[in-house]
Protein backbone atom coordinates (compact mmCIF):
# COMPACT_ATOMS: atom_id res chain seq x y z
CA UNK A 1 0.00 0.00 0.00
CA UNK A 2 2.01 3.38 -0.71
CA UNK A 3 1.72 5.89 1.13
CA UNK A 4 -0.45 9.03 1.81
CA UNK A 5 1.04 12.17 -1.15
CA UNK A 6 2.71 13.90 1.63
CA UNK A 7 2.28 17.91 1.87
CA UNK A 8 5.47 18.14 4.39
CA UNK A 9 7.97 17.45 2.45
CA UNK A 10 7.36 21.15 0.67
CA UNK A 11 9.55 23.72 1.76
CA UNK A 12 6.71 25.88 3.00
CA UNK A 13 4.78 25.30 5.81
CA UNK A 14 1.34 26.80 5.60
CA UNK A 15 0.88 26.49 9.59
CA UNK A 16 3.87 28.09 10.70
CA UNK A 17 2.87 30.45 7.85
CA UNK A 18 -0.61 31.16 9.62
CA UNK A 19 0.27 31.04 13.12
CA UNK A 20 3.00 33.80 12.36
CA UNK A 21 0.98 36.25 10.25
CA UNK A 22 2.09 39.53 10.15
CA UNK A 23 0.09 41.12 12.72
CA UNK A 24 -1.99 44.25 11.67
CA UNK A 25 -1.11 47.42 12.71
CA UNK A 26 -4.08 47.69 15.33
CA UNK A 27 -6.51 44.80 16.14
CA UNK A 28 -9.67 46.15 17.34
CA UNK A 29 -11.50 44.31 20.58
CA UNK A 30 -15.13 44.84 21.37
CA UNK A 31 -16.50 45.03 25.05
CA UNK A 32 -19.08 46.45 27.44
CA UNK A 33 -18.30 49.84 29.46
CA UNK A 34 -17.54 47.60 32.44
CA UNK A 35 -15.09 45.82 30.30
CA UNK A 36 -13.71 48.87 29.01
CA UNK A 37 -12.56 49.73 32.71
CA UNK A 38 -11.35 46.56 33.87
CA UNK A 39 -9.30 45.87 30.74
CA UNK A 40 -7.43 49.37 31.10
CA UNK A 41 -7.15 49.19 34.88
CA UNK A 42 -5.54 45.62 34.82
CA UNK A 43 -3.84 45.66 31.59
CA UNK A 44 -5.95 42.24 31.14
CA UNK A 45 -7.85 40.53 29.09
CA UNK A 46 -10.34 37.53 29.89
CA UNK A 47 -9.72 34.73 28.29
CA UNK A 48 -12.67 32.87 27.86
CA UNK A 49 -13.17 28.84 27.82
CA UNK A 50 -13.38 28.08 24.44
CA UNK A 51 -16.20 25.80 24.49
CA UNK A 52 -18.76 28.56 26.24
CA UNK A 53 -18.00 30.96 22.98
CA UNK A 54 -20.91 32.16 21.31
CA UNK A 55 -20.51 29.07 18.12
CA UNK A 56 -21.41 26.37 19.40
CA UNK A 57 -19.23 24.16 17.72
CA UNK A 58 -15.98 25.83 18.74
CA UNK A 59 -13.73 23.31 18.90
CA UNK A 60 -15.44 20.39 18.13
CA UNK A 61 -15.40 21.89 14.39
CA UNK A 62 -11.98 21.95 13.89
CA UNK A 63 -12.23 18.03 15.23
CA UNK A 64 -15.03 17.23 13.01
CA UNK A 65 -13.32 18.66 9.80
CA UNK A 66 -9.78 16.78 10.75
CA UNK A 67 -11.49 13.41 11.39
CA UNK A 68 -13.09 13.96 8.08
CA UNK A 69 -10.14 14.75 6.37
CA UNK A 70 -8.65 11.97 7.95
CA UNK A 71 -11.09 9.31 6.41
CA UNK A 72 -10.56 11.23 2.92
CA UNK A 73 -6.60 10.32 3.44
CA UNK A 74 -7.38 6.64 4.25
CA UNK A 75 -7.46 4.35 0.95
CA UNK A 76 -11.18 3.57 0.18
CA UNK A 77 -13.00 1.18 2.51
CA UNK A 78 -13.39 -1.39 -0.11
CA UNK A 79 -10.10 -1.74 -0.60
CA UNK A 80 -8.99 -2.74 2.54
CA UNK A 81 -10.27 -4.54 5.62
CA UNK A 82 -12.67 -2.19 7.82
CA UNK A 83 -10.52 -2.88 11.03
CA UNK A 84 -7.39 -0.80 9.03
CA UNK A 85 -9.77 2.52 8.80
CA UNK A 86 -11.14 1.62 12.42
CA UNK A 87 -7.32 1.56 13.71
CA UNK A 88 -6.25 4.61 12.25
CA UNK A 89 -9.02 6.58 12.94
CA UNK A 90 -9.37 4.96 16.82
CA UNK A 91 -5.97 6.45 17.23
CA UNK A 92 -6.96 9.64 15.73
CA UNK A 93 -10.36 9.91 17.90
CA UNK A 94 -8.81 8.90 21.34
CA UNK A 95 -6.04 11.90 20.89
CA UNK A 96 -9.50 14.12 21.92
CA UNK A 97 -11.39 11.80 23.76
CA UNK A 98 -8.50 10.85 26.38
CA UNK A 99 -5.05 11.97 24.88
CA UNK A 100 -3.52 15.62 25.36
CA UNK A 101 -6.62 17.52 23.50
CA UNK A 102 -9.49 15.56 25.85
CA UNK A 103 -11.08 18.10 27.92
CA UNK A 104 -10.07 16.40 31.17
CA UNK A 105 -6.46 17.11 29.84
CA UNK A 106 -6.63 20.55 27.94
CA UNK A 107 -8.49 23.40 28.70
CA UNK A 108 -8.76 26.48 25.66
CA UNK A 109 -9.03 29.54 26.49
CA UNK A 110 -9.24 32.63 24.16
CA UNK A 111 -9.67 36.33 23.57
CA UNK A 112 -10.90 37.89 20.35
CA UNK A 113 -10.04 40.49 18.17
CA UNK A 114 -10.85 41.70 14.69
CA UNK A 115 -9.59 43.89 12.20
CA UNK A 116 -12.93 45.98 11.78
CA UNK A 117 -13.16 48.72 14.58
CA UNK A 118 -17.00 49.99 14.37
CA UNK A 119 -18.97 47.12 12.40
CA UNK A 120 -22.49 46.44 13.10
CA UNK A 121 -22.48 42.44 13.75
CA UNK A 122 -19.62 43.28 16.19
CA UNK A 123 -21.84 45.94 18.31
CA UNK A 124 -24.58 43.83 18.32
CA UNK A 125 -22.92 40.45 19.69
CA UNK A 126 -20.49 42.17 22.63
CA UNK A 127 -21.95 45.24 23.67
CA UNK A 128 -24.52 43.32 26.17
CA UNK A 129 -26.54 46.20 26.06
CA UNK A 130 -24.58 49.08 27.02
CA UNK A 131 -23.66 51.88 24.35
CA UNK A 132 -19.96 49.48 24.02
CA UNK A 133 -16.53 50.12 23.12
CA UNK A 134 -14.27 48.83 20.29
CA UNK A 135 -10.19 48.88 21.57
CA UNK A 136 -7.75 49.34 19.17
CA UNK A 137 -4.37 47.80 20.24
CA UNK A 138 -1.01 47.77 18.27
CA UNK A 139 0.18 44.20 18.90
CA UNK A 140 3.38 44.39 17.27
CA UNK A 141 4.98 43.44 20.08
CA UNK A 142 3.01 39.78 20.70
CA UNK A 143 5.38 37.66 18.85
CA UNK A 144 7.75 37.74 21.74
CA UNK A 145 5.31 36.08 23.98
CA UNK A 146 3.34 33.42 21.13
CA UNK A 147 3.67 31.09 18.81
CA UNK A 148 5.89 29.06 17.61
CA UNK A 149 7.89 28.15 20.14
CA UNK A 150 5.32 28.61 23.12
CA UNK A 151 1.68 27.06 23.24
CA UNK A 152 0.38 30.29 22.70
CA UNK A 153 -1.11 31.02 19.51
CA UNK A 154 -1.87 34.37 18.18
CA UNK A 155 -2.96 34.27 14.60
CA UNK A 156 -5.99 34.86 12.21
CA UNK A 157 -8.93 32.57 12.49
CA UNK A 158 -9.82 30.03 9.25
CA UNK A 159 -13.08 30.19 7.74
CA UNK A 160 -12.70 28.74 4.28
CA UNK A 161 -13.16 24.98 4.12
CA UNK A 162 -10.54 25.09 1.21
CA UNK A 163 -8.02 26.44 3.07
CA UNK A 164 -8.98 24.49 6.49
CA UNK A 165 -8.64 21.29 4.63
CA UNK A 166 -4.56 22.24 3.02
CA UNK A 167 -3.77 22.94 6.70
CA UNK A 168 -5.29 19.77 7.81
CA UNK A 169 -3.59 17.77 5.40
CA UNK A 170 -0.20 19.22 5.68
CA UNK A 171 -0.76 18.47 10.03
CA UNK A 172 -1.81 14.76 9.69
CA UNK A 173 0.03 13.50 6.88
CA UNK A 174 2.98 12.61 9.11
CA UNK A 175 0.67 11.07 11.76
CA UNK A 176 -1.31 9.32 8.73
CA UNK A 177 1.44 7.69 7.21
CA UNK A 178 3.53 5.41 9.84
CA UNK A 179 -0.23 5.05 11.41
CA UNK A 180 -1.74 3.19 8.48
CA UNK A 181 1.23 1.29 8.22
CA UNK A 182 1.09 -0.30 11.53
CA UNK A 183 -2.43 -0.96 11.13
CA UNK A 184 -1.69 -2.48 7.57
CA UNK A 185 0.89 -4.53 9.37
CA UNK A 186 -1.90 -5.61 11.97
CA UNK A 187 -4.88 -6.03 10.16
CA UNK A 188 -4.38 -5.99 6.29
CA UNK A 189 -4.47 -10.10 5.50
CA UNK A 190 -2.22 -9.96 2.24
CA UNK A 191 0.50 -7.32 3.96
CA UNK A 192 0.47 -9.78 7.14
CA UNK A 193 1.33 -12.69 4.94
CA UNK A 194 3.85 -11.43 2.60
CA UNK A 195 5.23 -10.37 5.78
CA UNK A 196 5.26 -13.64 7.15
CA UNK A 197 6.36 -15.37 4.07
CA UNK A 198 9.47 -12.82 3.55
CA UNK A 199 10.29 -13.66 7.45
CA UNK A 200 10.33 -17.20 6.93
CA UNK A 201 12.35 -17.13 4.23
CA UNK A 202 14.85 -14.87 6.49
CA UNK A 203 14.61 -17.37 9.46
CA UNK A 204 14.17 -20.90 8.00
CA UNK A 205 14.82 -22.25 11.41
CA UNK A 206 12.38 -21.11 13.33
CA UNK A 207 8.40 -22.97 12.84
CA UNK A 208 5.68 -20.97 11.77
CA UNK A 209 4.49 -20.30 15.08
CA UNK A 210 7.34 -19.00 15.95
CA UNK A 211 7.76 -16.67 12.91
CA UNK A 212 4.13 -15.20 14.16
CA UNK A 213 4.86 -14.84 17.64
CA UNK A 214 8.67 -12.98 16.31
CA UNK A 215 6.35 -11.01 13.49
CA UNK A 216 3.57 -9.66 15.79
CA UNK A 217 6.21 -9.05 18.70
CA UNK A 218 8.27 -6.80 16.23
CA UNK A 219 4.96 -4.56 15.09
CA UNK A 220 3.97 -4.32 18.56
CA UNK A 221 7.43 -2.90 19.74
CA UNK A 222 7.05 -0.52 16.28
CA UNK A 223 3.91 0.46 17.88
CA UNK A 224 5.32 1.04 21.34
CA UNK A 225 8.28 2.53 20.08
CA UNK A 226 6.75 4.68 16.94
CA UNK A 227 3.25 5.53 17.73
CA UNK A 228 3.73 8.28 21.20
CA UNK A 229 6.04 10.47 19.18
CA UNK A 230 4.03 10.50 16.22
CA UNK A 231 0.90 11.33 18.20
CA UNK A 232 2.59 13.95 20.41
CA UNK A 233 3.69 15.75 17.41
CA UNK A 234 0.28 15.43 15.27
CA UNK A 235 -0.96 16.62 19.02
CA UNK A 236 1.13 20.03 18.79
CA UNK A 237 0.02 20.94 15.27
CA UNK A 238 -3.36 20.63 16.28
CA UNK A 239 -3.11 22.54 19.60
CA UNK A 240 -2.06 25.57 17.55
CA UNK A 241 -4.09 25.08 14.58
CA UNK A 242 -7.97 23.58 15.30
CA UNK A 243 -9.21 26.56 17.84
CA UNK A 244 -8.44 28.79 14.67
CA UNK A 245 -10.73 26.94 12.43
CA UNK A 246 -14.23 28.25 12.30
CA UNK A 247 -17.46 27.88 10.48
CA UNK A 248 -17.45 30.19 7.56
CA UNK A 249 -20.90 31.71 9.04
CA UNK A 250 -18.63 33.77 11.32
CA UNK A 251 -16.25 34.90 8.11
CA UNK A 252 -17.19 38.29 8.65
CA UNK A 253 -15.99 38.92 11.95
CA UNK A 254 -12.58 38.74 10.51
CA UNK A 255 -11.16 37.51 13.89
CA UNK A 256 -7.45 36.87 15.35
CA UNK A 257 -7.49 35.06 18.06
CA UNK A 258 -5.38 34.78 21.24
CA UNK A 259 -5.54 31.22 22.53
CA UNK A 260 -4.32 30.24 25.63
CA UNK A 261 -4.04 26.36 26.45
CA UNK A 262 -3.95 25.02 30.40
CA UNK A 263 -3.26 21.81 30.51
CA UNK A 264 -4.03 19.86 33.39
CA UNK A 265 -0.45 18.26 34.44
CA UNK A 266 0.59 22.20 34.55
CA UNK A 267 2.30 22.95 37.75
CA UNK A 268 1.84 26.46 37.57
CA UNK A 269 -1.96 26.88 36.07
CA UNK A 270 -3.51 30.49 35.92
CA UNK A 271 -6.10 31.41 37.87
CA UNK A 272 -9.69 30.28 37.27
CA UNK A 273 -12.62 32.47 37.52
CA UNK A 274 -16.28 32.80 36.54
CA UNK A 275 -18.43 34.94 35.54
CA UNK A 276 -22.39 35.03 35.14
CA UNK A 277 -24.38 34.69 31.80
CA UNK A 278 -28.07 34.33 31.50
CA UNK A 279 -27.89 30.11 31.63
CA UNK A 280 -24.98 29.28 33.67
CA UNK A 281 -21.49 30.48 35.05
CA UNK A 282 -18.51 30.99 32.07
CA UNK A 283 -14.76 29.69 33.03
CA UNK A 284 -12.26 32.86 32.44
CA UNK A 285 -8.79 33.35 33.21
CA UNK A 286 -7.11 36.80 33.00
CA UNK A 287 -4.09 37.06 30.15
CA UNK A 288 -1.92 39.97 30.10
CA UNK A 289 -1.42 42.42 27.49
CA UNK A 290 1.68 44.21 28.65
CA UNK A 291 4.05 40.70 27.11
CA UNK A 292 4.95 40.96 30.56
CA UNK A 293 6.81 43.73 30.47
CA UNK A 294 6.79 47.29 32.36
CA UNK A 295 3.07 48.84 32.25
CA UNK A 296 4.08 51.24 29.48
CA UNK A 297 3.81 48.33 26.90
CA UNK A 298 -0.28 48.76 27.09
CA UNK A 299 -0.37 49.68 23.41
CA UNK A 300 -3.93 50.74 23.70
CA UNK A 301 -3.71 53.21 20.52
CA UNK A 302 -7.68 54.50 19.96
CA UNK A 303 -10.98 53.46 22.08
CA UNK A 304 -14.39 53.66 19.40
CA UNK A 305 -17.70 54.41 21.60
CA UNK A 306 -20.18 52.52 20.29
CA UNK A 307 -23.76 54.00 18.92
CA UNK A 308 -26.22 54.78 21.60
CA UNK A 309 -23.24 56.63 23.21
CA UNK A 310 -24.88 60.05 22.62
CA UNK A 311 -24.73 61.29 26.02
CA UNK A 312 -22.77 64.74 25.28
CA UNK A 313 -20.27 63.49 28.50
CA UNK A 314 -19.10 60.29 26.73
CA UNK A 315 -16.49 61.33 25.10
CA UNK A 316 -15.26 63.72 28.29
CA UNK A 317 -15.57 60.69 30.45
CA UNK A 318 -13.60 58.37 28.61
CA UNK A 319 -11.10 60.96 27.89
CA UNK A 320 -10.76 61.49 31.52
CA UNK A 321 -10.89 58.09 32.29
CA UNK A 322 -7.73 57.39 30.17
CA UNK A 323 -5.87 60.06 31.86
CA UNK A 324 -6.62 59.21 35.01
CA UNK A 325 -4.28 55.78 34.35
CA UNK A 326 -1.43 57.61 32.40
CA UNK A 327 -2.92 56.76 28.72
CA UNK A 328 -3.11 60.38 27.55
CA UNK A 329 -2.35 59.78 23.84
CA UNK A 330 -5.13 57.53 22.73
CA UNK A 331 -7.21 58.38 20.35
CA UNK A 332 -11.31 58.71 21.18
CA UNK A 333 -14.29 58.69 18.68
CA UNK A 334 -17.20 57.66 18.08
CA UNK A 335 -19.16 54.87 16.48
CA UNK A 336 -20.49 56.07 13.00
CA UNK A 337 -22.83 53.55 12.72
CA UNK A 338 -26.71 54.81 12.89
CA UNK A 339 -28.09 52.05 16.14
CA UNK A 340 -29.35 52.06 19.06
CA UNK A 341 -28.61 49.21 21.50
CA UNK A 342 -31.70 49.07 23.21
Amino acid sequence: MPPVDSTTEQADDPVHELITSPIPKVLWHYTDLEGFRGIVNSRQIHATNIRYLNDKEEFEHGFKRAKDLLLEMLPPEEADPPMVRTLVAGTFERIFSAGALCPANLSLFTASFTLNGDQLSQWRGYSRGSAGVSLGFDFAGMRKFTAPKTPVTFAPCVYQDEDKARLLRHSMTSFVNPVLKLAMDTADIPTVRRALDELQKARPDLSPGQVSDVYFEGVENRRHKELPQTIAELSSRLLHLVALLKHSAFEEEEEWRLVLPVFAIMPNRPDLRFRSRSSTLVPYTEFPLTGGETVNAFRLKEVVLGPGSEDPLAVTSARSFLDSVGLKDVRISRSRIPYRPW
